[in-house]
Order: structure tokens, then C-alpha cells, then sequence
């Protein structure tokens, strides 16, 4: 009982002093973190401008791209990562703001975002009207291209 009250007391007062706004500390390298940082922009944007409840949607087998949007702080914005790899499935439950699912997805990268919105809405994570920041990847030309989309939830 003496640790969890420790811990309550390192929580009382380590949370009142967390800025609300984006981690500016990280030095985001790669292109497609960057475009992480776009997205949590795009969402917290949406959210002050009142569109419904935003939030990101990410599809990962490696996790890293909720990893980075975790480590980026988006105050207020869930991240929703879908994975089909079990192990990732359990390791994004330990990462801040993430809410991982364990879905399979299709071929068709249309249809993998389809069904992880429908599942969102189906749980109550997010309702009609919602706009949703999606950051997947699609095949052109046998080339892979990363994308950040913004979807209406219908």
C-alpha cells in the first residue's frame, strides 16, 4: 500500500506540470515521423475547431509508427493502432495515448481502413461526424508511398 501511495503522490505532482501541447523535444529524423508530427497537428486542430472528437488511425506490423505519435504527446487525441501481429498488439499497450486493436487486414488497403473505422464506431470510439487523421501506406507502381488521409466517420 506504501508504494501505490508513493506512486499516487509522484502522480499528483508530476501531472499538473505536463505542457498540453505537442513534445517539441523530439528531433524527428525520418520523413514519415514527420509526417507523425503533421498528423497530430491535423487532429489537434480539428479538435479546437470543433469537429467532432478527432483522433489518429495508424495500421503498423512493426509498431513504430504508434510509438512516435505516443512519444509525441497529441494532448486529447487518441491514437488507434491496428495491427495483425499479435506480439505488436501487446506490446502498444504500454505506449502513452495508444489504443492498439488486433485486426486482420485485407488486401485491399480501402477495405482495412473501412472495417478498422467501422470497428471504431461498432465500440464507440468514435461516432458519425467524427474526422479521423488515417496514416497508412498504399502500393503505386510497385513503389510503397506513405499517406495521411483525413476521414469523415460515416
Amino acid at each position: 500500500m506504501e508504494s501505490v501511495q508513493v506512486l499516487k503522490n509522484i502522480i499528483q505532482s508530476i501531472e499538473p506540470s505536463v505542457t498540453k501541447g505537442l513534445n517539441e523535444r523530439i528531433v524527428l529524423h525520418e520523413p514519415k515521423a514527420m509526417m507523425l508530427r503533421s498528423a497530430a497537428v491535423l487532429a489537434g486542430e480539428l479538435g479546437r475547431n470543433g469537429h467532432g472528437r478527432p483522433g489518429i488511425v495508424v495500421f503498423t506490423r512493426s509498431g513504430f509508427l504508434a510509438r512516435v505519435l505516443g512519444a509525441l504527446r497529441p494532448h486529447g487525441i487518441p491514437i488507434y493502432a491496428f495491427t495483425d501481429v499479435e506480439s505488436i498488439f501487446r506490446q502498444l499497450l504500454l505506449p502513452w495515448g495508444v489504443e492498439p486493436f488486433l485486426m486482420q487486414f485485407s488486401q485491399d488497403p480501402e477495405r482495412t481502413i473501412h472495417d478498422a473505422l467501422q470497428y471504431l464506431k461498432r465500440r464507440e470510439w468514435a461516432t458519425p461526424g467524427d474526422w479521423l487523421v488515417v496514416i497508412t501506406n498504399a502500393l503505386a507502381d510497385d513503389k510503397v508511398i506513405d499517406t495521411l488521409q483525413l476521414r469523415q466517420v460515416s
